[in-house]
């Protein structure tokens, strides 16, 4: 349950200080196109993440991904910091939406990575600010924009026809499936707690920052 709240405190704080920062940016350089730049230098490694979990999802789905960007482009009023192209056939949105979710899942693995390899705590004190700083920009980068849930709105139907089936033809999952499913995302939950934590708490600390001196300005 902590790292639930975590994810949830992370999708907040972390839109909040992009927000924040842009407009520190934007304050000493008057330049949108500077402010975009630094930010996506600075969540570069979360934005590869990112991308790269639309890019393996779609190719294991048989999608054909192409046109694979890591750099922001500026479409009108919102930035793209990077994009995956990919095919989709008419009537298909299952595979569609996978591929959208999948940053949330391709960061919440290399944050059990992390955690295995005892650097964020135990490491030298450079280590850990180097490993604290990705996981902060992994962490930023993790959900899913608009454009990768535009197919989303397909789960009302589904969900709908999917229960109908099971008002009609009611239908149990085996206990232990469920028990060993259910004990698999509590031990994985578990694990990548602190990490989820120690982003939460991070990205808490620095909209107060970024707030504090934008008040100055």
């Amino acid at each position: 349950m902590n790292a639930i709240l975590g994810i949830v405190a992370i999708f907040i704080f972390s839109r909040a200080v992009l927000r924040h920062m842009f407009l520190f940016l934007h304050s000493f350089t008057r330049s949108q196109s500077v402010g975009i730049g630094v930010i996506s230098a600075l969540y570069f490694p979360g934005t590869v993440i990112h991308e790269m979990s639309h890019y393996i999802v779609a190719l294991l789905l048989n999608m054909h991904p192409r046109d694979v960007s890591l750099f922001p482009v500026i479409e009108g009023r919102r930035v793209r910091l990077g994009h995956v192209e990919y095919e989709r056939q008419k009537g298909d949105f299952i595979r569609p939406i996978l591929v959208g979710i999948a940053p949330l899942f391709g960061a919440t693995v290399v944050l059990w990575l992390i955690i295995q390899a005892n650097v964020l705590f135990e490491g030298s004190l450079l280590t850990q600010i180097i490993t604290g700083y990705f996981l902060l920009s992994i962490t930023a980068n993790m959900f899913s924009s608009d454009q990768d849930l535009k197919y989303s709105w397909y789960l009302v139907p589904f969900g709908f026809v999917l229960g109908l089936v099971y008002y009609v033809i009611p239908f149990t999952i085996h206990p232990v499936l469920l028990s060993t499913v259910q004990s698999a995302i509590s031990s994985f939950l578990t694990v990548i707690e602190p990490a989820i934590l120690f982003s939460a708490v991070g990205h808490g600390i620095l909209l107060l920052v970024f707030i504090l001196i934008n008040k100055q300005l």
